[in-house]
């Protein structure tokens, strides 16, 4: 009898080590979702557009039709978050991701959705995000994500929701019509506008600093 015992718990725990590490192993494949996700965006903030690419999937790369393409789809997704979160003055943020759901192999479909928020950098803290975290004002599956050659990517990201869908599309809108750039296939062209800087709203600063930026390193690129 203390035999049998002794074998029985010698396999529940044995049982119980292997269970806890396949959790502790998924755990860490589903948090390469987030991960991912909070890199894009980081890259977008600090202007590292042309990194995103690795980090979408072929069919998500395949909507850009050109190399400006990509660009202007991650500039007017910024500005649009930054003005949904009331931050569209505001030079440094931060994000915060978070998973809808948890990826079992087999069990689930190769798809995983992550919300996302951003605040001004240095608001946010520990202790809050551990007890305040479901009371932040995240944009709920806003990011989906497959896996794609072994690795999570982002195949959709939800630039039609009602939060963010006016300011994403008035964004690039105003990117293609606007008053003082145009691009072209070789460069940009400025046209003969008066800048009115009192009149200016936080949008047009934003595109209009784009596109000077822009052209200064399209000029420090030629040689």
């Amino acid at each position: 009898m203390g035999k049998l015992f002794s074998r029985l718990l010698w396999l529940v725990l044995v049982v119980g080590i292997a269970t806890g590490i396949t959790y502790i192993s998924l755990l860490g494949e589903n948090d390469r979702a987030t991960t991912t996700v909070k890199a894009y965006f980081d890259n977008i903030a600090n202007k590292r557009y042309e990194a995103n690419t690795l980090l979408c999937t072929r069919t998500f790369n395949r909507q850009f039709n050109n190399l400006n393409d990509p660009i202007t789809y991650q500039f007017s997704l910024e500005t649009a978050l930054l003005n949904h979160f009331g931050l569209i003055n505001t030079a440094v943020y931060a994000t915060e991701t978070r998973r809808d759901e948890f990826w079992i192999p087999y069990l689930h479909d190769d798809t995983l959705h992550v919300s996302i928020e951003i605040h001004p950098r240095g608001s946010s803290n520990i202790l809050s995000n551990i007890f305040h975290r479901d009371n932040k004002p995240y944009l709920k599956n806003f990011v989906t994500l497959i896996r794609e050659d072994g690795r999570w990517k982002i195949d959709a990201i939800d630039t039609h929701a009602q939060a963010v869908e006016k300011d994403f599309q008035n964004t690039k809108l105003s990117m293609q019509n606007s008053k003082y750039v145009r691009q072209t296939t070789q460069g940009l062209v400025f046209k003969a506008n008066t800048i009115d800087f009192a009149t200016l709203d936080p949008i047009q600063k934003r595109i209009l600093t784009f596109n000077l930026n822009k052209a200064l390193t399209l000029l420090n690129n030629q040689k």
